[in-house]
């Protein structure tokens, strides 16, 4: 048994013109998570990370961005 989640055609907002990427992550019951990365337009190191950090595989993407009066 697993669960699996794609995410298909992604556009990067600052690299449009270099293709989608389509890739899934499957939750296996034993706990495993495995991701496929089925396209991959451009090499993760050419994927700019000055706005946000570039990740592969698992991470906390939660973000809070307010102003405190």
């Amino acid at each position: 048994t697993a669960f699996t989640v794609e995410w298909s055609k992604v556009i990067l907002q600052d690299k449009q013109d270099a293709g989608p990427f389509t890739f899934q992550a499957t939750l296996h019951k034993n706990g495993n998570i495995v991701f496929v990365y089925a396209v991959m337009p451009l090499l993760v190191e050419d994927i700019e990370d000055k706005a946000h950090p570039v990740k592969v595989g698992l991470s906390d993407a939660y973000i809070m961005d307010r102003t405190v009066f």
